[in-house]
């Protein structure tokens, strides 16, 4: 990456942190700016928002808690068991029931609200602890997780159950890196290259190439689902 590319990326997390900062305070009439040296990093990764309002900051160094007046960060510590199992946070997501849970490079995470501290919990199925790419909520009581090389799960979150998910995907089927499910049910995903699946309601699969490179993103637009890649 260039040093352009660095400072342009950099730029766009405080500028879209900022904004997350705006939204949050706006209810009080009152506007706070702060700087970065306030979180465990710059490097910005994700960003959610709890059941309680708190606002949390994933980066490449740590997980950062904003409760409309200060930061809080969470750093992992080799020789505590509940605090998070990565400084890496690869992604962040708050479940219909308002649990955050925190995926990492090393693992997942449930953040237990009560305590202040996290539960690892483990994907059944998994040869290693994997990387966590994305997270969905297939329904009330179910996530989805994607993990980068190991596989899709589903992740019963009243009991933290999980299992491994097959006939998902055709060719590249352990890479998850984005998934979605749109509203006829469908659910798609990609991958590390161009190839895109989408899997119907009935368990059928049809695989895309993306002429634009790998899929970064995918959102709901007009009745479809629209793709964001890396060339267009």
């Amino acid at each position: 990456m260039t040093k352009t590319n660095k400072i342009s990326r950099y730029l766009l997390c405080v500028a879209f942190f900022t904004l997350q900062l705006l939204c949050l305070t706006s209810s009080a009439q009152t506007v706070h700016f702060y700087t970065s040296d306030k979180l465990s990093s710059n490097q910005i990764t994700r960003i959610c928002q709890d059941k309680v309002g708190y606002i949390w900051v994933g980066t490449e160094y740590g997980l950062n808690k904003y409760d409309g007046y200060r930061f809080t960060n969470y750093l992992h510590e080799t020789d505590d068991t509940t605090s998070v199992c990565s400084n890496v946070i690869s992604f962040l997501s708050a479940d219909s029931k308002g649990t955050v849970w925190v995926g990492t490079q090393k693992g997942l995470d449930r953040y237990d609200d009560v305590n202040d501290r996290f539960e690892h919990i483990p994907l059944r199925g998994a040869t290693q602890v994997p990387r966590i790419n994305h997270m969905i909520q297939e329904d009330e009581d179910h996530l989805l997780i994607g993990t980068a090389g190991y596989g899709l799960f589903r992740l019963d979150i009243r009991n933290n159950q999980s299992q491994k998910l097959n006939d998902y995907a055709t060719s590249d089927n352990n890479y998850f890196s984005h998934i979605i499910i749109d509203s006829e049910g469908a659910f798609w995903k990609s991958g590390h290259g161009n190839s895109i699946v989408r899997r119907s309601p009935k368990g059928e699969l049809e695989e895309f190439t993306s002429p634009y490179g790998t899929v970064t993103d995918f959102a709901e637009y007009e009745g479809g689902v629209l793709m964001v890649c890396i060339h267009g």
